[in-house]
């Protein structure tokens, strides 16, 4: 995104009360960055480092949002964490612990 501050929504890929979310903030002009937590860390990747303050990015595929660029997050319905095939099951509900942390802290940094 461009400098601006934007609306992170986070929600599953087929969530219709989202799309009019997102359709009503594109309509008013305001950025969006739509992302599904649970695609991380499969398809979306964070990114945070601390300097003199907190910096860095969510990316899905092209699409970037900067940290100091979130406003604000729309969290609905977002899908479980999806992992690679072959992982036992102490192995998921770790990796999902992990994921879950590594999401709300990423989060919590937005907020300043």
């Amino acid at each position: 995104m461009s400098g601006e501050r934007c609306v992170l929504v986070l929600t599953h890929q087929f969530d219709p009360t989202a799309d009019y979310v997102v359709e009503e903030l594109n309509r008013r002009g305001v950025p969006v960055f739509r992302c599904n937590p649970g695609d991380f860390p499969q398809a979306l990747n964070l990114t945070a480092t601390l300097g003199k303050g907190w910096t860095g990015s969510l990316r899905l595929g092209e699409r970037e949002v900067r940290l100091e660029d979130i406003g604000c997050a729309y969290y609905r319905r977002p899908t479980v964490f999806e992992f690679p095939p072959g992982m036992s099951e102490p192995e998921r509900k770790w990796a999902a612990s992990d994921a879950w942390a590594s999401v709300e802290s990423f989060l919590r940094c937005a907020d300043g």
